[in-house]
Order: structure tokens, then C-alpha cells, then sequence
């Protein structure tokens, strides 16, 4: 018996894992502050939660190199923005999915929104429909 053995390089630089305070954001990087001072930081892909100034966060830290994993903290009172940098699928293969709010819920789309099932159903005190054009089939 021959085992595939594979090799621990240890070359490899320390990782570790620092809580920081967001205190800038653009598109590309975060500032973060840690106890070095002021750094440039990248989110990490699996961090779908959009870092906001004042958050506190999970970072990764390998020699120069920082990506912020999770938000840790906020304020109570603010808002919450999944971003996702590409197309998102949400799938429950034994089960369903429930979205449930408070208050409103607006599904926004710059194309086509498309509705897909064996049976729709809807119920409203008001129902306001709005078209340019309505073509129905039945």
C-alpha cells in the first residue's frame, strides 16, 4: 500500500485573526483600524454582510495582507445590506423558504421579474396594479 502523503510547507506566513473598527469604505477596500494604526483591508468573498463605518469586524491577517471575514458588532438601530458580487441562488431542495418583515417588502428589478409556480396565490385588503401593457392567457 502506497499512501499519498502530502507535504506541510513551512514557508507559509502566520495567519491570525484580529478584531478591527471599520473607518472607511469604498468600493474596492475598507479602512480598518487595528492596534498597528490604519490599514487598507479587502472583504472576503464569503463575507456577505456590507461593512459600514463604525462596525467592528473579523479580519484575517497574513503578513500584509487583511480581508475582513464577518461584521462582529453595529449599532442596533442600523441597517443590514447583503451585497453579492455576482448572481445569487437561494435554494431549500427539501424544504421552503420564508421571507417575513415588519413592515414593507419591494422586489426591485432593472429587467424582468418572473414568477414561477404550480399555484399563486394572493390576498389584500387593497390591490393596486399597475401597467403599460397587460396580456393574460388562460
Amino acid at each position: 500500500m502506497n499512501p499519498n502523503v502530502i507535504p506541510i510547507h513551512t514557508n507559509q506566513d502566520d495567519c491570525q485573526l484580529v478584531r478591527a473598527s471599520v473607518k472607511g469604505v469604498s468600493k474596492q477596500s475598507l479602512m480598518i483600524e487595528m492596534g498597528i494604526g490604519i490599514v487598507n483591508a479587502r472583504k472576503a468573498f464569503s463575507c456577505l454582510v456590507a461593512p459600514m463605518v463604525g462596525d467592528n469586524v473579523l479580519v484575517s491577517q497574513t503578513g500584509t495582507d487583511y480581508f475582513v471575514l464577518a461584521v462582529l458588532e453595529r449599532e442596533a438601530t442600523q441597517d443590514m445590506a447583503l451585497n453579492f458580487p455576482a448572481n445569487v441562488k437561494m435554494t431549500a431542495a427539501d424544504g421552503q423558504i420564508d421571507m417575513i418583515a415588519g413592515s414593507d417588502v419591494n422586489l426591485l428589478s432593472t429587467a424582468k421579474t418572473n414568477l414561477l409556480s404550480a399555484e399563486i396565490n394572493m390576498t389584500s385588503g387593497d390591490m393596486n396594479v399597475n401597467a403599460g401593457k397587460l396580456t393574460a392567457h388562460t
